[in-house]
């Protein structure tokens, strides 16, 4: 997972991974890119999902605000062949940008990573040719609650907002029960296609 933290003063060194487990403790997960050194005002980091169902929070430590932050999900394709069929799971490269107008991302804000399969079965157009299976995650990350510090704000005014010492998000991965496939097949095939051409040219010839 990628993400860029929009419109912020943090840097690589103020924040923190954790991969938070359902027994309640936490695994501080390694930082994989880190990007501070532009003048852009962004921080752009990534890190490994362990798995599709799990949880990640990641701590930005500091006074820092967020203008906006952008989510990434990246997935490396994969491809099996078999004698008789071919397997194909395509690359992942979905980002979704969250933000709200005239407003910071608030101190604790959680998202939900849902992954749906998507599947493509694609059969030959002669019966000895390999049949297509392809496959891609279609992921649907969306937030809880209230995106902004609007409440926050409106509680304790407008300069403690951002003396905060920490800002977190946490983002939960989840895989959906249900999946879309999609079924490609030919209409007809080329011996059915050969069998009535025959059959057609004998009957003209019947008729003549």
């Amino acid at each position: 997972m990628a993400v860029d933290l929009i419109n912020t003063g943090a840097k690589c060194d103020h924040i923190d991974v954790h991969h938070k487990k359902h027994t309640g403790h936490s695994e501080k997960l390694s930082k994989t890119y880190c990007n501070d050194l532009n003048n852009s005002f962004i921080t752009s980091f990534s890190f490994q999902i362990p798995t599709h169902i799990s949880t990640a929070q990641v701590a930005i430590n500091g006074p820092y605000f967020i203008g906006a932050i952008r989510l990434c999900l990246h997935g490396l394709p994969t491809y099996v062949n078999d004698e008789d069929e071919h397997r194909e799971l395509k690359e992942l490269d979905v980002c979704t940008l969250f933000h709200t107008d005239k407003q910071t991302i608030g101190r604790s804000t959680y998202f939900n990573a849902d992954f749906v399969r998507v599947v493509n079965v694609t059969k030959p157009l002669r019966r000895n040719q390999h049949t297509n299976y392809s496959a891609l995650w279609k992921p649907i990350t969306t937030y809880i609650d209230n995106l902004s510090d609007d409440l926050y704000y409106a509680k304790y005014g407008e300069y403690l907002r951002y003396a905060s010492d920490q800002t977190t998000f946490t983002v939960k991965f989840k895989e959906q029960n249900y999946y879309v496939q999609n079924n490609k097949s030919p209409i007809i095939r080329r011996g059915a296609i050969t069998f009535h051409t025959f059959m057609f040219m004998f009957l003209l010839i019947d008729t003549i």
